[in-house]
């Protein structure tokens, strides 16, 4: 799994690069998150889905942010696979 360091590293505007492409076609992201866990381990699960796409991106973390930064992530490798 990515460290929150790696994301911030390399991925740290996904969501604004994803939002932007998007916005270029009249879409937006919708962005869910969900706590998981116990309140010693929550986890943070994203569902990101957008208008007219089948496809729904799932992104998780130990906190909101990261976990729907990964969401944007899952939901650009989609994008180009």
């Amino acid at each position: 799994m990515a460290s929150s360091s790696f994301i911030s590293g390399n991925f740290g505007d996904i969501k604004g690069f994803l939002y932007a492409w998007l916005g270029k076609q009249n879409k937006l992201p919708s962005y869910e998150v969900s706590q998981q866990g116990t309140k010693q381990r929550i986890r943070f699960k994203c569902e990101l889905t957008v208008i007219l796409y089948t496809y729904t991106a799932i992104g998780n973390s130990t906190n909101k942010k990261d976990a729907q930064t990964n969401a944007a992530i899952d939901f650009c490798q989609y994008l180009i696979c």
